[in-house]
């Protein structure tokens, strides 16, 4: 459709964006024949984007002059995610590739439940992963993780399986790990040296994103809802194809 209504070079430049999907099959067949090798690959990953993260958001929420300065260029420069200020100072890095944590926790869990035992190196990147995603800011995120955790929670009503007591220890270990990386964050932005850029607490923070309506980032996404309609309505069922401007 797209090369029937656009040119060949926006097709080809919005279309760009999904080739990576080609890659599935091999994620597919290695995660088949070397499971645990993978799982310990993805593991190991998540571990570092925690660690990156929790410098990132240290060197941020504190007065550290000209590192602060070459992290915010390098983070841009390379494309790794935004960083931007709140009014009351704190500083929300939001870094894409931390949607991974989520198939992470997942991992965690599942391990963890095989286990049949609370495991510190899980109960600390469920922890990490969690606190990460809280503290991205990203609504997204955080609603995704919401209905996630609904439609998990809904399917073991539809089912009516059991909840066993390798479910309830993984649940509580889990909760535990949460509350823990969420406090690891909330003392990382208070810690007293170098001084503390934060206006207000990280719940204050927190209760802003969810009351605060009038940020730019908000007002955009509302102010392009009716052409987004219009759009759509001129090809409802089969889409603009790729290469729409």
């Amino acid at each position: 459709l797209g090369l029937l209504r656009h040119p060949i070079g926006l097709v080809f430049q919005d279309a760009n964006a999904w080739f990576f999907f080609a890659l599935l099959p091999t994620f597919l067949i290695a995660g088949s024949r070397w499971r645990r090798e993978v799982e310990v690959a993805l593991l190991a990953a998540a571990g570092y984007a925690i660690v990156r993260f929790a410098i990132l958001l240290f060197v941020f929420s504190h007065d550290t002059g000209d590192l602060a300065l070459a992290l915010y260029r390098w983070v841009r420069d390379t494309r790794l995610g935004e960083v931007t200020f709140f009014a009351n100072g704190f500083p929300r890095v939001f870094l894409p590739s931390i949607a991974l944590l989520f198939s992470i926790i997942g991992i965690a869990i599942a391990r963890m439940d095989a286990l049949r035992r609370m495991h510190g190196t899980h109960m600390a990147l469920i922890g990490g992963a969690i606190a990460v995603l809280v503290a991205s800011f990203s609504r997204s995120f955080w609603l995704g993780g919401g209905v996630v955790m609904a439609a998990l929670m809904s399917m073991q009503v539809v089912r009516r399986a059991p909840v066993t007591p390798s479910m309830r220890r993984t649940f509580m270990a889990s909760v535990i790990a949460a509350i823990i990386g969420v406090g690891l964050i909330a003392a990382l932005i208070r810690f007293p040296y170098p001084s503390s850029l934060m206006a207000s607490g990280f719940s204050r923070a927190i209760a802003d994103r969810f009351t605060v309506t009038g940020e730019a980032a908000a007002s955009n996404r509302r102010q392009e809802l009716v052409p987004l309609q219009q759009a759509i309505a001129k090809h409802v069922f089969l889409g603009n194809g790729f290469g729409t401007t």
